[in-house]
């Protein structure tokens, strides 16, 4: 459905004599909130304006409602370009799918930033890692270049998930209360994750009704080797328990969605979710 933005613009014309005689006319912007900007990305000044939409008027200071015609400008693209959840969501040079789930907007895929990778023999409770599921280097575009990170993404340990910035901004991991909202809003974690499963073979047959796009991505276990890819999801939370922390989990057996706390040396996936506005 196309919104209609009417503006008032007065054209005023000075000439050599220095009298000043002014007109006013309005014209009409069309702006579609689904996405066809109509032509006005990328309108920088008067004259765009003016060719885009029709209409003429003389060289003089244009005023919109006493508002300078560039914020008049700047306050129609920034309508044109802001974010509406579903749209994809560019960070460190990839581009996340999004859906909305109850009410918030969450990334439907796997976080993949991979600012340096580690060998699952490498772990701690205090330093950052990340993983490639069966990946013992330490090359990252060699990691990059594996099938496991194209399928699920990276895996991180949980002083990854506090110091790094896994997320854009305006976006940040979940906590466990976000993920238990988001849970329930799909009925009960008895049998949402059915509906929180991508299909993956026969083992991880869900309809993914919330649009959440689940995968097995398996995890790097605390004391050093990977395991559980292409039968379970794990995902972290960014709340601490003690000296542990929570994560949720999806398993090939079942609908249930675990929540459960571990040690912060295991390697887990890593979802986003938009702030709060």
């Amino acid at each position: 459905m196309k919104r209609l933005f009417t503006f008032l613009f007065a054209a005023a014309v000075v000439s050599l004599t220095s009298t000043t005689t002014a007109t006013a006319q309005s014209i009409t912007v069309p702006y579609n909130p689904d996405g066809d900007a109509n032509g006005l990305i990328g309108v920088t000044d008067l004259q765009d304006l003016l060719s885009t939409y029709g209409g003429a008027f003389a060289p003089g200071a244009i005023v919109v409602d006493s508002i300078e015609l560039g914020e008049v400008l700047a306050s129609l693209q920034a309508q044109i370009s802001a974010f509406r959840c579903g749209d994809d969501v560019l960070h460190e040079g990839y581009w996340y799918n999004t859906t909305s789930i109850g009410g918030q907007c969450w990334f439907a895929e796997n976080v993949r930033y991979l600012p340096a990778v580690s060998p699952s023999s490498a772990g701690s409770e205090v330093h950052p890692h990340a993983y490639v599921y069966d990946y013992q280097g330490t090359d990252v575009s060699e990691a990059q270049n594996t099938l496991r990170y194209h399928q699920f993404g990276a895996l991180y340990n949980f002083p990854a998930v506090e110091q790094w910035n896994l997320c854009p901004e305006g976006w940040h991991v979940p906590t466990d209360l976000e993920w238990t909202e988001m849970i329930w809003s799909l009925g009960s974690e008895n049998f949402a994750g059915n509906m929180m499963k991508a299909k993956y073979g026969d083992a991880w047959d869900g309809t993914n009704l919330s649009g959440f796009s689940g995968l097995p991505g398996g995890y790097r276990y605390f004391n050093g080797y990977f395991d559980y890819a292409g039968l379970n999801g794990y995902w972290w939370s960014s709340s601490p328990n003690g000296s542990y922390a929570w994560f949720r989990n999806l398993v090939n057996y079942n609908e249930f969605v675990d929540r459960y706390f571990n040690t912060l040396r295991f390697g887990f996936s890593v979802r986003c979710v938009r702030d709060a506005e």
